[in-house]
């Protein structure tokens, strides 16, 4: 979809990059306009493909990047608080156990404590990291799917995610534990939906922007990246005419709703 715009303002490099019939629709004046053109006649399941799609540049989508973040950062988050929570309990369990053991020296002292504090924040950061991941994951997965599917964010995908999530997290404990963190999934999706659809409208943005600002944020480390490894120019000027692309269906978007 970029090969109409290089041959426009990069003759060169449009010699070697022949167009098809995929690049060029009657009445398209731009190349932002194409984009606008096919993102009026996507269907559901396209989107969902093009959701689940690398570009050309080797990047993920916004909403398959936005999922990433969250899921790593719900790990992190997880593992430094289940590390500090059970590095306190052993610390305090140390300490409580060997008040009448005798140690050669202090620093052996110190080194069994060091030991079993670090075992602590280990397991810990172990048992809350994946668990928190994975509900995340799975959560933000449910909600970014219906999202594109529909092609607009709505409390609906929030209740289901909440659901579905809680139902799943408490597999194990069969069909009434289910039932049971089903309904409090439900719960806090309603909750974390409200307040993520109150914020959007205070703000004046939707979903897909925020997804889409990530998703510029991406292209701008990547492009930062093949800088410091000294990448191919032809990539960077890609970048920029797709950056451009991007910035200008944007601020038609804007247009129209103003």
């Amino acid at each position: 979809m970029f090969r109409l715009g290089l041959r426009r303002f990069i003759p060169a490099i449009a010699a070697i990059i022949p167009l098809t019939d995929y690049d060029i629709l009657p009445d398209t004046k731009s190349a932002a306009e194409l984009i606008k053109q096919k993102q009026e006649n996507e269907t559901p399941m396209d989107r969902l493909y093009k959701m689940f799609t690398i570009d050309e540049f080797g990047i993920l989508s916004p909403e398959l990047t936005s999922i990433i973040h969250a899921t790593s950062a719900a790990g992190v988050t997880g593992a430094l608080y289940g590390g500090y929570m059970r590095s306190k309990v052993a610390y305090e369990d140390f300490l409580s156990n060997n008040q009448a053991t005798s140690f050669p020296n202090v620093n052996e002292a110190k080194r069994q404590l060091s030991t079993q504090v670090s075992l602590g924040f280990a397991k810990g950061a172990y048992m809350w990291g994946w668990r928190l991941a994975l509900f995340t994951f799975s959560y933000v997965g449910i909600v970014t799917v219906f999202s594109v599917y529909q092609d607009k964010s709505t409390i609906w995908e929030y209740l289901a995610a909440g659901s579905v999530t809680g139902a799943l997290y408490k597999l194990k404990l069969g069909p009434k534990g289910m039932i049971v963190g089903g309904g409090v999934g439900l719960v806090l999706g309603a909750i974390a939906g409200t307040i993520s659809l109150t914020l959007l409208y205070l703000t004046g943005s939707t979903m897909q922007e925020m997804r889409q600002l990530t998703y510029q944020l991406e292209e701008t480390r990547h492009k930062a990246i093949r800088e410091m490894k000294g990448g191919s120019k032809i990539e960077d000027i890609l970048m920029d005419e797709h950056q451009k692309m991007l910035q200008e269906t944007e601020q038609k978007d804007k247009e129209k709703k103003t």
